[in-house]
């Protein structure tokens, strides 16, 4: 026991804190009061920097991915300030649409590792100017997030997401995500557009009669090692969110050329709304999403056209989303 002040140890009290105190202290700070932690003096930078457990707290309050990695000389404060500005984070679903809290899994380090990569579509800019993480929660539907969209909360304001003018029919045909928390890192704008998604597509499409291009959608996206098309409802949650946050999204009918961009996923669905045009057969079209406007929210359509109703003067047409499932999964072991 300590009697006197002469006995009190020859090192900065703060390194008593390293790390379990650290730990948890960190319970009760958000991620501001983390970072101000780590100017107060070396020991406690050093103690941040290095502890993993503060970071995944840290992450798991903001509602963010975590990395896998098992170095423990890592800088997960640096894989924090890189992940945290760019992601779609479960908090948003928490607050806007009242989704309890849930498991997100890791992501791999080779995913912040290519981040200042040039991004493979636009050779210009890098994947950290282009891309999003998004966390969606577990079995996500259009149809339950709809629902949840158009249901007031208190104290905060509302806003349209959904055009009522949606193919009602694609909400309740479209399959929910899987039972598993989903994280994509996603690209903001689409790719190759004008193009067919497949050649499935170019059958079901009126304008087969005309010569075709052999370049699909489809292929100029998986070309790309690891990356994938986006389906319409992973699209769809994230345009939500942004919406309830700030507004706007990914795919807007801009007001100054009218031009509405949309964007194809690999789904497909039966238009009901138009089934009695084609004289008892099954009319399945791809699924589009986009045109949304502030006053008139997210348009929902059904699409095997190539082109839009305003492509405007650039040819501005129906595209798809690049991304990648980042998400790690833990082995299940077999006997």
């Amino acid at each position: 026991m300590i009697r006197s002040l002469e006995q009190t140890p020859q090192y900065p009290i703060e390194i008593a804190l390293y790390p379990d105190i650290l730990v948890h202290l960190s319970l009760f700070m958000d991620a501001h009061s983390l970072f101000t932690c780590s100017s107060v003096s070396k020991a406690w930078n050093k103690a941040i920097l290095e502890n993993r457990a503060v970071w995944q707290i840290a992450s798991a309050k903001e509602g963010i991915p975590c990395v896998k990695a098992k170095d423990k000389t890592r800088n997960f404060k640096k894989d924090f300030k890189d992940i945290y500005p760019i992601t779609i984070s479960a908090c948003l679903s928490h607050t806007f649409l009242k989704i309890p809290f849930y498991t997100i899994p890791f992501i791999n380090r080779v995913f912040l590792a290519i981040l200042d990569m040039a991004d493979p579509f636009e050779e210009t800019k890098t994947v950290r100017d282009n891309y999003l993480f998004v966390v969606v929660p577990p079995k996500t539907s259009i149809k339950n997030l709809k629902t949840l969209c158009e249901a007031p909360i208190d104290g905060i304001f509302h806003r349209t997401v959904f055009n009522p003018r949606s193919m009602q029919s694609m909400f309740d045909q479209l399959e929910p995500l899987s039972d598993e928390t989903q994280v994509y890192l996603m690209r903001k704008a689409s790719v190759a557009k004008g193009l067919f998604y497949d050649m499935a597509h170019v059958e079901r499409c009126v304008l087969m009669n005309r010569d075709v291009e052999r370049v699909f959608q489809k292929d100029v996206v998986e070309n790309v090692l690891g990356f994938e098309v986006m389906s319409i409802t992973a699209r769809v949650y994230a345009n939500s969110m942004c919406i309830m946050n700030g507004g706007t999204c990914f795919d807007i009918e801009d007001p100054k050329t009218e031009v509405s961009h949309y964007v194809r996923g690999p789904e497909v669905a039966l238009n009901r709304e138009e089934e009695e045009n084609f004289e008892g057969e099954e009319a399945y079209f791809s699924c589009t999403t986009g045109g949304y406007t502030p006053e008139e929210g997210l348009f929902l359509d059904y699409n095997d056209e190539t082109r839009d109703d305003k492509a405007g003067p650039e040819g501005e047409s129906t595209g798809v989303v690049p991304c990648i499932s980042v998400a790690v999964r833990p082995k299940v072991k077999t006997t």
